[in-house]
């Protein structure tokens, strides 16, 4: 009879928290945002060329000037500082990127940073990867971005499109004491 219980108690338990977890999951307020990353180059880092003509550059930094909008044209606007690492086949243009990203943003009244990764493939010197920002500080504290960036090898502009997500929702907003700056950008 325990054992019965126990079972039981176990089956409600583990149901309970997989409804609980995917209320939880399916509240993310997700605020969709476009735009241009026009970049500078501060310091060219290490660059070397191997054996097999692959041009490798190490620790490459720019600062880009970020000019966004969201779909109610809210402006996204910021400096951001890129870290890259970079494989490339000066002959073909195919390579690849993996970057470190701070931004400092300022959307709509709010003002934070976010920090992530973004990861390219490089195909005829046409690169194409994604970003994500697992974490935020200041108005963005708890959340995230992720989303998608596009670029020519060598030129000094990216496009991107991206998400920013509030886990929790207009709860989680509130008790940032976010939500107030927030709600006023939506109509």
């Amino acid at each position: 009879m325990t054992r019965r219980r126990s079972l039981l108690e176990a089956t409600i338990l583990i149901v309970g928290v997989v409804i609980l977890s995917g209320h939880a999951w399916g509240e993310t307020l997700e605020i969709p945002v476009t735009g241009l990353d026009a970049l500078t180059t501060v310091d060219p880092g290490v660059q070397f060329t191997d054996a097999e003509g692959i041009t490798h550059y190490r620790g490459l930094v720019q600062v880009a000037t970020i000019e966004g909008q969201d779909e109610d044209g809210v402006p996204v606007t910021g400096v951001g500082y890129y870290v890259h690492n970079i494989n490339i086949d000066l002959a073909t243009g195919d390579g690849d990127v993996n970057s470190k990203l701070t931004t400092q943003l300022t959307y709509g009244d709010l003002e934070g940073d976010l920090r992530g990764t973004a990861d390219m493939a490089i195909t005829g010197f046409v690169a194409v990867g994604s970003f994500v920002y697992p974490r935020g500080s200041g108005a963005f504290a708890g959340w995230h971005m992720r989303g998608s960036v596009t670029g020519i090898f060598g030129a000094l502009l990216n496009s991107w499109d991206g998400v920013f997500q509030i886990p929790g929702g207009e709860k989680a907003a509130v008790e940032a004491e976010t939500w107030s700056a927030v709600k006023g950008l939506f109509r």
